[in-house]
């Protein structure tokens, strides 16, 4: 989960800079990188019998800590 909420976001920060994005949008995409898995990839698991229970909890579990972590983001971002 460390790689979804901090690497994801500091790449796409780097990658955003990189393309000259600045100011909300530059905001927008840190903080659509940092959300939580889907919960499409459970629908695609239950369809095709991949651990469907697993990967519920993970769901469950990565969007229960998203929320002070997203908190966390938009505070910090809102600083810039």
């Amino acid at each position: 989960m460390a790689m979804r909420f901090v690497a994801a976001p500091a790449a796409t920060m780097i990658g955003a800079l990189l393309l000259g994005l600045r100011g909300d949008l530059l905001r927008v995409a840190i903080l659509q990188a940092a959300l939580p898995q889907s919960i499409g990839t459970f629908i695609f698991a239950r369809e095709y019998d991949l651990h469907a229970n697993i990967l519920s909890t993970v769901v469950i579990v990565g969007t229960l800590a998203s929320l002070p972590i997203l908190a966390t983001y938009y505070v910090v971002l809102g600083l810039m």
